[in-house]
């Protein structure tokens, strides 16, 4: 009996295979376990049809990121915060706050989930920071510097 398999199973097959098997293998584990349907039956096709739309996703999904990786590569982005006598931030930089201003200056929306900071932005200065997921990611620059004495005296009063 010909099955289209539904999952990988060990010793058998790959997800979407059509493999030959035992009438009764197929009957009573395959079929009730779910793992698999007949290979020329309308579940079958539904399946390679999911399949189908879900590669076309996952391809579309890809160039987007693809795209926005391009976009962002070796880019520059700064940002002015106020900072302490030492130079120190009084506060972190946050992935949040680094996809407003990649919005405001790129007009690119970026999810904040997808950037990755090796270590928390504290100082002022240039610091590399990570965009993507898995072999589509891309790197770009975030310069902090303070703003100027005069915005600092406007903003405290």
């Amino acid at each position: 009996m010909k099955v289209l398999l539904l999952k990988d199973i060990t010793n058998l097959g790959k997800r979407l295979e059509v493999k030959e098997v035992n009438e009764g293998y197929a009957r009573n584990f395959l079929f009730t376990k779910g793992l698999a349907v007949v290979a020329d039956s309308p579940k079958a096709r539904l399946a390679l049809e999911d399949a189908k739309k879900s590669t076309r996703r996952s391809e579309k999904s890809t160039s987007i990121q693809k795209a926005f990786a391009d976009k962002l590569e070796n880019k520059v982005i700064e940002l002015k915060r106020q900072t302490t006598e030492s130079g120190t931030l009084y506060a972190s930089i946050n992935p949040q706050e680094i996809v407003e201003e990649v919005s405001k200056k790129l007009h690119i929306d970026l999810n904040p989930a997808r950037i990755k900071i090796n270590e928390p932005i504290k100082r002022m200065g240039a610091h590399k920071v990570r965009y993507g997921k898995g072999s589509l990611q891309t790197e770009f620059k975030v310069i902090v510097s303070a703003l100027s004495s005069k915005s600092q005296n406007s903003n405290n009063k």
